[in-house]
């Protein structure tokens, strides 16, 4: 077997820890004087390890004379060779020839005697116990390495193990200070095995770095100690999207939102943290995104989010400038130290920046929806209640480029026809820009701002050149305010009628109420005004086709008709609850625009008698503080009145 050479060795208590330091046993790196005469002797304690086996020393000097080598006292488990030798350089090997099974070290020591010298040299020799403990280690260790890991709080880095053992141990620690804490669920007995849960916890108070690195030793008494490494990391990251694996990010910058019409400029950040961090003291030039952003990790019941965090910022609207502006913003910790800078910038305004306040209302006052009135003729100006039916709207817009008319102006009016609230990919024209008061103009930072009118046209214009809109029905639209290289398709997905994303939230609804002067009509094909439908007892059902209608705010009202022997009269009655389910009308509209195509009767059978009909007035809604017109009525009788 090939032994293990174990050069001169010292021993040094610290801590509670056993260091060996081995010195170098070749030749290059060991001095020896080498005067002819004088013994040279400068030799180390050797230690050896408690099992012998492969174990062995060389003691190296110079004898100025003969010489011989003893042990002072006998002893059993170690040996010397050679023992005796000339003058000149000479080299001793000792080897421990058996295991140290008692709970303590033990020692000898070897006597070099020369001849000539009045003192013999004296070299003392120890080999530690070779007493095993029998120490079970369990839980949060990987190869001797223990990685604490943070708690729910932030605050602490938490590890556990379970040590399983019969003798009594105890805790050394080195250089973890007040950081590394420790407690045990019960102590260990002599003598009996007993499985002790030891919690390790680094307090994050005391870090000193964000990684912390220390050790601590279990040790039974007359054993060699276990060494257990410590490590506890805080993280604090910073990304620009949600997205995993992407790279950390140390500067982010303001960037216009994809919506355009809106001219917010924005920017978004990610931060994954196992310890608590804040947001404070925001430079004046930025703002919190208040329905997207959170300032910290920590939930109202103390935890940490288990997400990442996301932090929306804006730009202060009166910083908006055409000037570059950069600062940094600090993520905190508990005690107030900067965890994470962040670097921010932004451009300046570009050349495409487009804000608006275009956010009309949807109702009036008195809770009504909100339009323009028909006509400008219909307004008082005296009626307070009148000032929500005005045919314009006054609003305000900001740009990057200054203009005198509605003509040079960045941007442009689109407006895209409406039915009940959902848009259609048809273009109308029904209202316009125009410039405001220029005493309401300014300029800041390279910005301007006017004041803009959306001007809603009379009836009666020529603007229902495309037929899109009817002037005796609610018209409604989206109305969008964009750069003019923007165009009516732009806003829709490709071969889709539904808007882009960027434009989908980026639009007012707009209406225009009915002209309540002119002339309603309704005209459908195989049916007169006035005329009768003559249906067998068993009822039955007609379709007829619209061939035109001036509103389609169409309003049906079924009327019993009874007959009156006495005077030979069909009089009106009010229609039971089983007769107006029993008799019921339809409308068929165009699945693509939504228009009225048809009405469809429907007659439950026992409906019809010889002394019971009913009649249908058909009436068009006209607006609050205008009753409602009758535009058609028809009869339905039994057959057998014919």
């Amino acid at each position: 077997m090939k032994k293990h050479i174990i050069p001169i060795l010292f021993t040094t208590l610290v801590g509670g820890f056993v260091t060996f330091n081995f010195a170098s046993c070749s030749e290059d790196n060991t001095e020896l004087k080498e005067t002819t005469g004088t013994t040279v002797f400068e030799v180390e304690p050797i230690t050896f390890e408690g099992i012998a086996n492969g174990q062995e020393a060389e003691i190296h000097f110079v004898a100025g004379a003969a010489w011989t080598a003893t042990f002072t006292s006998s002893n059993n488990w170690l040996s010397a060779s050679p023992t005796q030798g000339k003058a000149g350089e000479a080299t001793i090997r000792v080897t421990p020839y058996s295991d140290n099974k008692g709970s303590s070290s033990r020692s000898a020591e070897l006597m070099v005697l020369v001849d000539g010298e009045d003192m013999p040299f004296l070299v003392r020799i120890t080999q530690l116990s070779a007493a095993q403990s029998d120490l079970e280690i369990q839980g949060d260790i990987t190869d001797g390495i223990m990685n604490l890991k943070a708690d729910n709080t932030g605050g602490k880095f938490v590890g556990n193990l379970q040590i399983t053992s019969s003798s009594k141990w105890d805790i050394a620690t080195s250089d973890t200070g007040n950081w590394l804490s420790f407690s045990k669920d019960k102590e260990p007995q002599d003598g009996k095995e007993t499985t002790v849960n030891l919690t390790v916890t680094a307090d994050y108070q005391y870090f000193t770095d964000a990684c912390m690195n220390g050790s601590f030793s279990l040790q039974v008494p007359g054993t060699t100690p276990v060494t257990i490494e410590v490590k506890a990391e805080s993280v604090c990251r910073v990304f620009d999207t949600d997205a995993k694996f992407e790279n950390e990010v140390e500067r982010l910058a303001f960037e216009m939102t994809d919506t355009l019409q809106s001219g917010t400029y924005q920017l978004i950040f990610y931060v994954e943290s196992n310890i608590v961090w804040e947001l404070k003291n925001l430079p004046e030039w930025m703002g919190l995104a208040n329905e997207f952003t959170e300032t910290s990790n920590r939930k109202d019941d103390g935890t940490l989010q288990t997400h990442r965090v996301g932090v929306g910022l804006l730009l202060n609207d009166k910083y908006l400038s055409a000037e570059s502006r950069k600062d940094v913003i600090h993520l905190t910790d508990i005690r107030g130290e900067v965890l994470k800078s962040i670097e921010i910038t932004f451009d300046g305004i570009q050349g495409n920046f487009l804000q608006h306040d275009f956010a009309f209302p949807s109702y009036d006052p008195l809770g009504n929806d909100f339009s323009f009135e028909a006509k400008a003729s219909y307004i008082n100006a005296d009626n307070k209640d009148d000032y929500w039916k005005k045919m314009e709207l006054p609003f305000n817009v900001k740009t990057s480029i200054d203009y005198t008319t509605i003509e040079d102006a960045p941007y442009h009016l689109i407006m895209c026809n409406a039915n009940n609230g959902r848009v259609l990919k048809e273009q109308v024209h029904w209202a316009t820009l125009r410039m405001g008061d220029a005493s309401n103009r300014s300029e800041s930072n390279g910005i301007f701002t006017k004041e803009i009118y959306l001007q809603a046209n009379d009836r009666g214009d020529a603007d229902d050149q495309n037929g899109l809109t009817n002037p005796a029905s609610v018209r409604e639209a989206f109305i969008f305010i964009v750069p003019k290289n923007v165009s009516f398709d732009d806003l829709f997905n490709s071969g889709d009628a539904t808007l882009k994303d960027e434009y989908a939230e980026s639009f007012s609804h707009i209406m225009q109420k009915q002209d309540h002067e002119i002339t309603y009509e309704l005209v459908l094909e195989g049916l007169e005004n006035g005329a009768t439908i003559y249906l067998p007892s068993e009822g039955g059902t007609c379709q007829f086709n619209v061939l035109e209608v001036t509103s389609e705010q169409l309003t049906p009202d079924l009327i019993r008709l009874w007959y009156n022997q006495s005077t030979g009269e069909w009089e009106e009655k009010e229609a039971s609850t089983a007769q107006t389910n029993a008799i019921t009308m339809e409308y068929l509209r165009s699945e693509e625009t939504g228009q009225l195509q048809s009405i469809i009767l429907n007659v439950a059978p026992g409906m019809l008698t010889t002394t019971r009909g009913f009649r249908y007035r058909i009436n068009v809604f006209r607006g609050d503080g205008y009753s409602d017109l009758n535009v058609f009525t028809f009869d339905i009788m039994l057959k057998d009145n014919q």
